[in-house]
């Protein structure tokens, strides 16, 4: 199940979400929906569990993007000089 945080919390918590959320992340402020965070490590285990796959899809139906748009942003980021990031983030 994904997470809701509001806007104080994930900034205040930034660096323990990038490193140990499980789950993607939908940020608040006064209840509102105003952005999702996907962790990378959950990013690629999309295709390893049916609740994972399922959260992103339905994270990606709401923030109108598709997973193509995320691969061509991660592939675009790697081209631009983080060649061993893919390595690292998929244990390779």
């Amino acid at each position: 199940m994904g997470t809701f945080v509001n806007i104080h919390d994930f900034r205040k918590k930034l660096e323990e979400y990038l490193l140990y959320a499980e789950h993607p992340i939908v940020i608040t402020r006064r209840q509102m929906p105003i952005g999702y965070f996907i962790p990378a490590k959950v990013w690629y285990l999309k295709d390893d569990s049916d609740e994972y796959k399922n959260l992103m899809s339905a994270l990606l139906d709401a923030s109108g993007f598709s997973e193509q748009d995320v691969e061509d942003s991660i592939e675009a980021f790697i081209q631009n000089g983080a060649g061993n990031l893919r390595k690292k983030l998929r244990h390779e």
